[in-house]
């Protein structure tokens, strides 16, 4: 049963999905000025909203008490800072909103994750190794 496995493990995706997280993360993600890589951001959610079919949400980068979170009636994603984890987690609750499914949590964190680790296993794992994602401990990448 899927739901015993570690968040990580729960999901697979269609090639063209990692592909997407792929070039984005080769296109800047990770380094480049804020600005640059919040727009690399931008892009990956145009791609990601249209490959589901979903409205684009507006992404923001301001610190709040929240910390990163979805606010469905504005479609609005704010993060604290560009991160491909806490992003795909609040594209998952936008995916909720969109299909008028009740907001939880298991749905968004295997999907952030999932993602992020079907993309790409060698910098999920060395995340998860310096103790940067929540939500992995137990298990491993490659069970």
């Amino acid at each position: 049963d899927g739901m015993n496995k570690p968040y990580w493990l729960r999901m697979s995706f269609p090639d063209a999905v990692t592909s997407i997280v792929r070039s984005s993360l080769k296109a800047g993600l990770w380094r480049g000025t804020a600005a640059e890589r919040l727009v690399v951001l931008k892009g990956l959610n145009e791609r990601l909203s249209a490959f589901y079919g979903v409205p684009a949400c507006s992404v923001t980068i301001r610190q709040t008490p929240l910390g990163p979170h979805y606010i469905p009636g504005d479609g609005r994603i704010v993060l604290d800072k560009v991160s491909i984890t806490s992003y795909l987690h609040e594209l998952g609750h936008h995916l909720l909103h969109c299909r008028s499914k009740p907001q939880q949590e298991t749905f968004p964190r295997a999907f952030s994750l999932s993602l992020f680790f079907r993309s790409a296993p060698r910098a999920f794992e060395a995340a998860r190794a310096s103790g940067r994602l929540l939500f992995t401990e137990g298990g491993t990448p490659h069970a």
